[in-house]
């Protein structure tokens, strides 16, 4: 039993994978025992300059030897362990024990679903900066713990923990960026009383139907796409935060019978606050073609269809008259179906203006919850729903229209999968 726990330590896992110097004893001419250290050339340099430690699905559940940890792992920034066995938390809480300068933790989809003993009482860590908990089932009581003593944390990750609803017993002002998808949470309006500093939330695939501005002082980015928002008054709302500028909402009720230009124009002509949609600049030329087709539209339905900001836009720009416009420019934009492990395929609207760089910083944030470089970006063109041919995304500068790109086609993400040069490349 003891050989099986060994195996499944994180310590053991490091060793196996990143090598370490071998220390034996010998004897000197004058009888006295030394301590001879022996490198291991094949592994590279100490493990001691280790920044990066990658370990997916080792069905890791225990820490191993916390001496030895501390002794080797002292420059340990970013620990990755996705996809392991870790459920007790006081080998969690271990973690920042073991690892004094950790800036990064990865634990998704490890079983963490019962509380902390009453017993618990972690010591404070304030160099950690992002944690991401998704798929862990992790419960509110231990999150409490969590967060009150990781006293810099910045960024946390929540998604698909299946949580209807968020009361936490802590406010937590450190925290300025929150992920938490597919939880099947109905209303999130209570989140800025815990997180009154938050800057960032992202939400995708949550069923709420409207967000309110009340707790939210400090929201700067907004991301709720394919939520349940079908009610004009719901857009309008988000007009009412008071420093909110960067909006994401794709897949919403309200306007799927549109065509995806029209949705956009609709959307920011609702929203004269925000100066970012959908992961692209608005333009002043944009906004102004938004409010004469918003004005256009909602002219030609029945008064109790019409929004209150309709009035408010008849009011200072005044009515349009129906146009029949054949517009001939090419494209701007095109709307592509992400593909994401275990995440249901969602639709993003992405400008042809970016480069690939800069299309895999937003997937990064949107989606992965990585940095650029733990994943591969592959476009897929796709003819009649079939795959045609695909191409890795892998340049810094070159531009989305280049790839040829048309509304339909797929972005499929991938995890890297750790190669030796990989591994060196972390010495």
């Amino acid at each position: 039993m003891a050989l099986a726990d060994e195996r499944a330590s994180l310590s053991r896992a490091i060793r196996s994978k990143y090598g370490e110097d071998e220390e034996t004893e010998d004897v000197n001419d004058e009888g006295q025992s030394v301590a001879i250290i022996i490198r291991c050339p094949a592994r590279g340099t100490s493990l001691r300059f280790l920044r990066v430690i990658t370990l997916n699905r080792q069905r890791i559940a225990t820490l191993g030897d916390v001496p030895w940890l501390q002794t080797n792992c002292q420059s340990v920034s970013e620990l990755d362990l996705a996809c392991n066995a870790f459920s007790d938390w006081q080998e969690v809480f271990g973690i920042f024990t073991a690892f004094p300068r950790l800036g990064f933790l990865n634990l998704t989809d490890n079983p963490l679903d019962d509380d902390p003993p009453e017993s618990t009482t972690p010591r404070v860590h304030s160099e950690l900066r992002t944690l991401i908990l998704n798929k862990t089932n992790v419960q509110l009581k231990a999150l409490d713990t969590l967060l009150s003593v990781l006293e810099g944390l910045q960024e946390l990750h929540i998604s698909m923990n299946g949580y209807n609803v968020i009361e936490l017993e802590g406010e937590f002002p450190q925290v300025k960026r929150l992920h938490m998808n597919e939880n099947p949470l109905v209303d999130i309006n209570n989140l800025g009383n815990f997180f009154p500093q938050l800057e960032i939330l992202v939400a995708h695939h949550v069923p709420v139907d409207h967000v309110t501005p009340h707790t939210f002082q400090q929201l700067q980015t907004l991301s709720i796409s394919h939520c349940a928002i079908n009610d004009w008054r719901a857009i309008e709302a988000l007009g009412e935060f008071t420093s909110l500028n960067d909006v994401k909402l794709q897949g919403i009720p309200l306007t799927e019978r549109h065509e995806e230009d029209k949705r956009r124009h609709l959307i920011i002509a609702a929203l004269p606050n925000i100066a970012r949609l959908n992961g692209s600049p608005i333009t002043e030329d944009e906004r102004e073609e938004s409010v004469r087709q918003f004005i256009r539209f909602f002219s030609e339905e029945p008064l109790d269809a019409q929004p209150f900001i309709y009035k408010s836009l008849v009011k200072m720009h005044g009515t349009t008259s129906p146009l029949a416009n054949v517009d001939m420019t090419p494209a701007t934009h095109v709307t592509l179906w992400v593909v994401y492990e275990d995440l249901e395929p969602f639709e993003k609207r992405v400008s042809l203006k970016l480069t690939a760089a800069q299309l895999k910083r937003e997937i990064a944030e949107e989606v992965v919850g990585l940095p650029p470089e733990k994943f591969d970006l592959i476009y897929v063109d796709l003819e009649d729903g079939k795959r045609y041919w695909s191409e890795l995304m892998n340049s810094e500068i070159r531009q989305l229209f280049s790839y040829k790109m048309k509304d339909n086609d797929r972005l499929e993400i991938r995890r890297k999968i750790e190669t030796r040069r990989n591994k060196m490349r972390h010495l």
